[in-house]
């Protein structure tokens, strides 16, 4: 078995969401990176990072962040929030995530979804 520790990223800091509601979180105060170094220390190789406000907004808000966590050499991200095309998958995946992950919008968003699968079958 294999558990994978995660962060959840909004505006920029470590958090939890009570039931997914955005008004009611619990902020953390370890930065990111040092979240991760944490994780590492602890034996973690892999690590799934959740960016709440692109969930929220589509977006990737907190793209820097990635990408400086996807740039340390130690630990594997997955990363999903807000991605619900193939071009919102190629840009998390290009900041070098080894995993993007599709939530809502694989039953959201069938078509968009089986569209980046197979882009991204033939381009890997």
């Amino acid at each position: 078995m294999r558990l994978i520790p995660a962060i959840d990223l909004k505006a920029g800091r470590c958090v939890r969401l009570l039931h997914g509601d955005f008004a009611r979180e619990t902020r953390y105060a370890l930065d990111p990176a040092m979240q991760l170094s944490k994780y590492r220390e602890l034996g973690a190789d892999w690590l799934h990072v959740v960016d709440l406000d692109g969930a929220k907004d589509g977006s990737l808000a907190n793209r820097a962040i990635i990408e400086r966590l996807a740039a340390q050499t130690a630990v594997k991200l997955q990363v999903g929030g807000g991605l619900r095309d193939t071009e919102a998958v190629g840009r998390v995946l290009e900041l070098g995530v080894a995993r993007a992950v599709i939530g809502s919008a694989a039953i959201t968003q069938v078509d968009s979804v089986r569209a980046c699968s197979s882009t991204l079958d033939r381009s890997g």
